[in-house]
């Protein structure tokens, strides 16, 4: 059975209660049921998080990275092929 992936959703923030509670775990409530929880609006960030804006900075940096690999690729294959063409052969045919 597949588990259902919760909603994200719009809490005040000053609708939360911090507490202790067993072995001095933090534990943060909200006082709401679930189908009251289920009811809550879809949160809709009004700015890009810092998570948004490092995801999508990790990603630019990653592409940028792709596209060097293959220049790099490219430039080694080229090289060798030259280095190949240009490699004297001696009187017994070995390189």
């Amino acid at each position: 059975m597949q588990q259902e992936r919760p909603a994200e959703v719009a809490i005040p923030f000053a609708s939360l209660s911090f507490t202790t509670g067993a072995k001095g775990m933090r534990v943060v409530a909200l006082p709401l049921s679930k189908e009251g929880l289920q009811a809550a609006p879809r949160f809709q960030p009004t700015e890009k998080t810092v998570y948004m804006r490092a995801k999508k900075r990790a990603g630019e940096i990653g592409q940028r990275a792709s596209d060097k690999a293959g220049e790099l690729r490219d430039k080694a294959a080229k090289k060798i092929d030259d280095m190949r063409s240009e490699r004297p052969v001696n009187k017994l045919g070995l390189l």
